[in-house]
């Protein structure tokens, strides 16, 4: 499952320089590829970290629901986008030519993906947050001295 990392990118971006989110994303996707195995979509998912840290960087994401929803919404779509359109020009699409047709029924078969995938990026996001404005709220308490 991807989403995880796509959410954690967005968590990052509210806190860390693009760079550090860069390694992050990249270092889920390799991770989540050793354990399940390398294959012709490796660098499609790679070319989607990029991709993603960059609409999310665009949509200036930080710390708040707005700025967390907007980067949902900018992200995902373009993450949704490289996938199918890699998973496309690999041919793991069996059946869709390669013409400019063959690419849009790609896309367009992958929306259903696309929609499951955004709830959970939803769910991940706000619950990474969650667990954040808890931890914060855990060390204010502690340390009342800090200003976090």
């Amino acid at each position: 499952m991807l989403s995880p990392i796509v959410a954690a990118v967005l968590i990052g971006m509210c806190f860390l320089k693009t760079w550090e989110v860069l390694g992050i994303g990249l270092g889920g996707m390799l991770v989540r590829d050793i354990v399940l195995g390398f294959d012709a979509m490796t660098p499609v998912r790679l070319l989607a970290v990029f991709a993603t840290v960059g609409a999310a960087r665009l949509a200036r994401v930080r710390l708040g629901l707005g700025p967390l929803v907007l980067g949902l919404l900018a992200a995902t779509p373009v993450f949704h986008l490289v996938i199918a359109s890699g998973a496309w020009a690999v041919g793991m699409c069996e059946g869709f030519p390669n013409t400019p047709a063959g690419l849009w029924q790609s896309i367009v078969t992958t929306v259903p993906y696309f929609l499951i995938s955004l709830a959970w990026q939803i769910g991940y996001t706000l619950s990474f947050a969650a667990v954040f404005a808890l931890a914060r709220a855990w060390v204010m308490r502690r340390h009342s001295t800090l200003k976090v």
